[in-house]
């Protein structure tokens, strides 16, 4: 007996095939299945498109992070400039010091030549001291002498009284001397005292010209550094106003391009019910079918159909009424496909 080519498999043989098509070539119900290659490559796109948005939207956050780490930086060196200034004033301050040295050991100097000078004038008293009384001594011996010789007393008086003129003589002399060197060391340390002050104007004038010049160079350095800093701060204010502009612009093409992605969603999500939905009505057919296939008593029902078919396929008569085979029930491995399948679009 022939095959009747509606039958999808032998139904003498012991064991159908192992792999059976679920919506086969040869049936009387034809449900268009839509290709979703297409849809899928579309949906692959979408994800890559917002993959590249998330990897530009990461490098903008390190473009800040950057800009971030100059303004640091900036400080950093701000700080540094701000040290400098410090450590010149320290050399300011030091230098002082040195200055303070210089005037001590010019008062020790003056010191020791007033030390000098009151020991020469000591010097000079006890020498006229020690002629005063050699003086005097001899004086006295010449006296002891003429008021021995009783015949040269009156000569010997009168030689006092030279004598004593002599001492008078000597001792106004020795006071004009005494008081023309207190005079004159008076003028010299009054010249001293002058110059002295006068080196010190000379000290405190360079001292100022040195700070001021010091002071001036200091002013110059900050003022470059201040104008080096509010160049870069003006930079980087401009550059994170450009790269927040562009990334304004981006954000919203995303937005944009998440919203078209949404809409393509949706679409997708409805075929897919769609799809679901055809899936579910097949099935129910096919199980219909089965309950009618399963209410034929006995073979003998299904061979009369079989020969009731093939009498009017040979006599091409198109009124006689033909009952189809059944679909078979989907094996598992097809319902694991296309779970599967719903699974991957949703």
């Amino acid at each position: 007996m022939p095959k009747n080519p509606l039958v999808l498999y032998d139904m003498d043989e012991d064991s159908p095939p192992s792999k059976r098509s679920f919506l086969s070539k040869n049936d009387n119900i034809d449900v268009p299945v839509k290709d979703e290659s297409d849809a899928t490559k579309e949906l692959n796109r979408v994800r890559d498109e917002l993959f590249l948005a998330m990897q530009n939207q990461e490098k903008m956050k390190r473009k800040i992070y950057e800009l971030e780490k100059n303004a640091i930086h900036i400080n950093f060196e701000k700080k540094a400039a701000t040290t400098e200034a410090a450590i010149m004033e320290m050399k300011c301050e030091s230098f002082e010091g040195e200055k303070e040295k210089d005037f001590e050991k010019i008062k020790r100097e003056y010191e020791a030549l007033i030390s000098k000078e009151r020991k020469e004038k000591e010097k000079i008293v006890l020498e006229s001291s020690k002629k005063e009384r050699q003086l005097i001594s001899k004086i006295s011996k010449t006296l002891i002498q003429k008021l021995k010789a009783e015949t040269q007393l009156e000569n010997a008086q009168n030689a006092v009284i030279n004598y004593q003129t002599i001492i008078d003589k000597v001792q106004q002399q020795f006071d004009e001397e005494k008081t023309q060197n207190e005079e004159k060391h008076q003028q010299e340390i009054l010249c001293f005292k002058s110059s002295l002050t006068a080196v010190r104007k000379e000290m405190q004038r360079f001292k100022d010209i040195e700070l001021e010049k010091q002071r001036h160079q200091m002013l110059n350095e900050l003022s470059g550094i201040k104008r080096e800093f509010l160049h870069r701060l003006k930079e980087a204010q401009k550059n994170e106003k450009v790269e927040r502009k562009n990334y304004q612009a981006f954000k919203n093409k995303i937005h944009q391009k998440l919203a078209v992605a949404e809409t393509l969603l949706k679409q997708k999500e409805a075929e897919v019910e769609k799809l679901k939905k055809q899936i579910g009505d097949l099935m129910e057919e096919n199980r219909k079918q089965k309950q009618k296939w399963q209410q034929c008593s006995g073979t003998q029902c299904l061979t009369n159909k079989i020969s009731h078919f093939e009498g009017s396929e040979q006599s091409g008569s198109s009124s006689t009424l033909f009952y189809p085979m059944p679909s078979p029930l989907p094996t598992p491995i097809e319902i694991c496909k296309l779970f599967t399948l719903n699974l991957f679009l949703k």
